[in-house]
């Protein structure tokens, strides 16, 4: 109750209890994970197998995982089709499965609407349909849930009941990498992500729900703005993007810097007499490449290429080279 007058900070908590009651009404869909204990033990006899759960296309129910069925096998591709096999994991995470036998109905039902030649191209390896074989997610050894980008379905509206009757709206987010399910979060501010390009990530998964559930962390822009669908690409590949530091920015020279004669570099050649020009555009935040050209003595030609010297800068293990070697 505490929070009713900020929507924004109840968006942020964690797999909210009310998400729990709201969508699943105790309908158990998924089946329940093999303790861990009972886990290892059926690993060690290779009565389950472990590895790391891969989506094959757009479908987040379309996945294999590539196992060893013995220590001296080579690889071999299993098939995990249909959200009851999936289990509950996601792309990326550590999983372990076990082998459903050939008869099972999901493999049927996997070869009509999938079609008979699906290959292991995707996994590196080359399995023709005798030798392919299907299983089914036991157990997770490791979660690999990070925050996803993506927009909410608007037709997905649902009002959620609480003990202090706040204005509770459920609604489905969609990742914009599909290889990732839809994800339930709860909000007090749907205007506000409405239309809007936004952060979400996975807190749980019940086994009687049937999307993970999740929260909000922050909106990135509208959806279609030219650059907020970069920040999108960015994020989505985890290519880092975010300000520099002021531990960062210390490391740099000031502004006014220049080439002085109390400063040393004496082991570099100085060239500072050639008629050397930028070739970098107008604006451009970094210009570090150069041209010269000059004619010779002999009437030849002396073309030359100049490429900035930015380690100059960075120091061994200063914030500015751990921040280069994270980038």
């Amino acid at each position: 109750k505490y929070l009713s007058q900020y929507p924004e900070l109840f968006d942020l908590l964690a797999n909210s209890p009310v998400n729990k009651n709201t969508l699943t009404n105790n309908q158990t869909i998924y089946s329940s994970y093999i303790p861990l204990a009972d886990l290892r033990n059926n690993l060690r006899i290779k009565k389950y197998h472990k590895g790391v759960l891969r989506v094959r296309s757009d479908d987040w129910m379309e996945c294999y995982v590539v196992i060893q069925l013995s220590d001296k096998s080579e690889r071999i591709s299993v098939v995990i089709y249909g959200k009851e096999n999936t289990n509950r994991a996601v792309d990326g995470d550590t999983v372990v499965i076990e082998i459903l036998p050939k008869v099972d109905k999901i493999i049927k039902k996997y070869n009509v609407e999938m079609g008979a030649d699906v290959d292991n191209t995707e996994a590196g390896l080359n399995i023709t349909d005798d030798q392919k074989l299907y299983g089914k997610v036991v157990g997770i050894l490791n979660r690999s849930w990070k925050s996803y980008a993506g927009s909410i379905d608007k037709t997905s509206i649902t009002n959620v009941l609480s003990n202090d009757n706040d204005d509770i709206k459920m609604i489905l987010f969609y990742p914009k990498n599909n290889r990732i399910p839809p994800i339930y979060i709860s909000t007090k501010q749907i205007e506000k992500l409405i239309d809007n390009r936004i952060l979400v990530t996975i807190d749980s998964w019940p086994e009687n729900s049937l999307y993970p559930l999740g929260h909000y962390i922050k909106i990135l822009g509208k959806n279609g703005d030219k650059d907020v669908e970069n920040l999108v690409l960015l994020h989505e590949y985890d290519i880092p993007s975010n300000d520099f530091s002021s531990a960062v920015l210390a490391c740099l020279p000031s502004s006014g810097w220049s080439i002085t004669t109390d400063r040393s570099y004496q082991s570099r050649v100085d060239l500072r007499n050639l008629p050397i020009v930028s070739i970098d555009p107008p604006g451009c935040k970094d210009i570090d490449d150069a041209l010269h050209c000059i004619l010779l003595d002999n009437g030849n030609y002396q073309a030359g290429v100049h490429i900035a010297d930015v380690t100059h800068f960075v120091l061994p293990d200063t914030a500015l080279d751990k921040e280069a070697s994270f980038r």
